[in-house]
């Protein structure tokens, strides 16, 4: 009977033990909470745990924060880059100047790696092309170049464009300007291009992060900008 009872016992230990672990995994574990939250935002705290957690797979720059993307609309990215075919909505991009990085935070495993390279030729559109076109980085994304972004609050709530101001220059290759309100209201976050296309990388890089329409040309009634870019939060 005793012995019974003892095989009881450690029946029950390593039952509570494995649903310790399948909680730390999947209910308690702030990454993997991720994968249900496609394009959340990320926090410092859960860009360093990712580091931490890539450094096991592979050798990432010590001296460089990632830019991170929970990614969202991934059958339509593969359809168009076959960097993403492997991954799947909720999915974890970093973007390091030399390479990107999509891991799976569920299954703790890297999904795809691909080193960047610069890319002059993406394209961008015209002035002639339609508001709501954008544009998306390429299956290796070119490295951002330096830019000044101007910053605009498109919507009625106040001090989003600050908020969105202070996660931009967390980014070492933009500069913020300018950070006011908008003259129109915007549905969607806008992304203008007031460079000429000389920054295609950048805007590519930024049309992933903010999931945002990709412009050429201010839209109708805005004031003009010096900025590189000019970004309009939207709802």
């Amino acid at each position: 009977m005793r012995n019974k009872l003892i095989i009881a016992a450690v029946v029950i230990v390593v039952v509570a033990v494995g649903a310790s672990l399948v909680w730390s995994r999947h209910g308690g574990d702030d990454l993997a909470q991720l994968a249900s939250q496609p394009g959340a935002k990320v926090s410092d705290q859960q860009v360093s745990e990712l580091v931490s957690r890539i450094s096991q797979f592979m050798v990432v720059p010590a001296d460089e924060n990632p830019s991170v993307v929970v990614l969202q609309n991934t059958s339509q990215l593969a359809q168009q880059q076959p960097f993403y075919a492997d991954a799947k909505d909720g999915n974890i991009l970093l973007l390091y100047s030399n390479r990107a990085i999509i891991y799976d935070a569920v299954a703790n495993k890297l999904v795809n790696v691909g080193p960047i390279v610069r890319n002059d030729a993406t394209p961008l559109p015209d002035a002639n092309a339609s508001a709501s076109a954008s544009v998306s980085p390429s299956a290796t994304p070119g490295v951002p170049e330096n830019v000044t972004v101007d910053v605009r609050n498109g919507t009625s709530k106040a001090g989003l464009a600050g908020a969105m101001a202070s996660t931009l220059k967390k980014n070492t290759w933009i500069t913020i300007g300018q950070v006011t309100d908008a003259k129109n209201s915007y549905t969607t976050t806008q992304i203008i291009d007031l460079s000429g296309g000389k920054n295609p990388n950048a805007v590519a890089t930024l049309a992933a992060l903010l999931k945002g329409q990709v412009q050429s040309s201010l839209p109708k009634g805005e004031a003009s900008s010096t900025a590189d870019i000019l970004v309009i939060v939207g709802q």
